[in-house]
C-alpha cells in the first residue's frame, strides 16, 4: 500500500490557519475550503509552484462565493414613514381663513367670477387611503379621533369646492349677487371646517 505523504510545510500551514477561520460568514465558507485543501495540495515531492498556484486558485474561489453570498443576500426591511406631508401642507395654506381681511379678499374675488383665488385657495383633496395609511402608524387610542377629524375633512373639502364652483357657475349665468354671496359665505364656512380638522388632526402626527 502506498504510504500517505505529509503536506509540504507551508500548505500545512495554509490549512491550518483556513481550519482556524472564525465563525463569520467568510470564515465558514473557508473552512470547508480547507478540507478541500488537504484533499488536493501536492505532495511534498512536488514543485512549490504547483503548490502555491492550486492554493491561489482555490482560495480565489473561497472569496468569491464570500463576494456572492453578500451580494445577493437581503437587504433588511425598512418601514417607510407615513405620508404625512399633504396634511401639513394642507394646513399651512389655510391658515388664511384666520384672516378677515383675506377671507373679505377670498369673497369679492368669487363674487366677481375671478377663475382663481391665489394664495387663498380653498381646501385642497386629500385621498381616503392617505388618511387610512396614517391612521396605521398611530396609537390605537389617537387612532380613532384621528379618522373622526379626517372625515370631517373629506367632507368639508367636499362642501367647500363645490361651493365655489356653485358660486361662479351663478356668477356666469347672471345669478343675483345675493345668491353668489350665499354660496360663497358657505364656501368660507367649510373652509374654516376643514382647517379645524386639520388642527385636530396635525398635533397627533409630531411623534409619527
Amino acid at each position: 500500500r502506498p504510504r500517505h505523504r505529509p503536506l509540504p510545510m507551508h500548505a500545512t500551514i495554509i490549512v491550518a490557519i483556513l481550519s482556524a477561520a472564525p465563525a463569520t460568514e467568510a470564515g465558514l465558507l473557508l473552512r470547508p475550503l480547507s478540507a478541500f485543501l488537504a484533499l488536493r495540495i501536492p505532495p511534498a515531492s512536488s514543485s512549490r509552484r504547483e503548490a502555491c498556484s492550486l492554493l491561489t486558485r482555490s482560495a480565489a474561489a473561497g472569496i468569491a462565493c464570500c463576494t456572492a453570498s453578500r451580494i445577493f443576500s437581503p437587504l433588511p426591511s425598512v418601514a417607510e414613514p407615513p405620508p404625512i406631508f399633504p396634511v401639513l401642507a394642507a394646513q399651512s395654506e389655510l391658515s388664511w381663513v384666520s384672516n378677515k381681511d383675506d377671507v373679505d379678499t377670498f369673497v369679492v374675488m368669487v363674487e366677481m367670477g375671478l377663475p382663481s383665488t391665489g394664495r387663498l385657495c380653498t381646501p385642497p383633496i386629500i385621498q381616503f387611503n392617505l388618511f387610512k395609511t396614517i391612521e396605521a402608524s398611530l396609537p390605537e387610542e389617537k387612532a380613532g379621533p384621528f379618522m373622526d377629524a379626517a372625515i370631517e375633512y373629506i367632507e368639508f373639502t367636499r362642501d367647500a369646492n363645490d361651493l365655489v364652483d356653485l358660486a361662479r357657475g351663478a356668477r356666469r349665468q347672471g345669478a343675483p349677487l345675493q345668491v353668489v354671496s350665499d354660496y360663497v359665505t358657505r364656501a368660507v364656512d367649510a373652509a374654516v371646517g376643514a382647517k379645524k380638522a386639520l388642527d385636530v388632526m396635525v398635533p397627533m402626527l409630531k411623534k409619527v
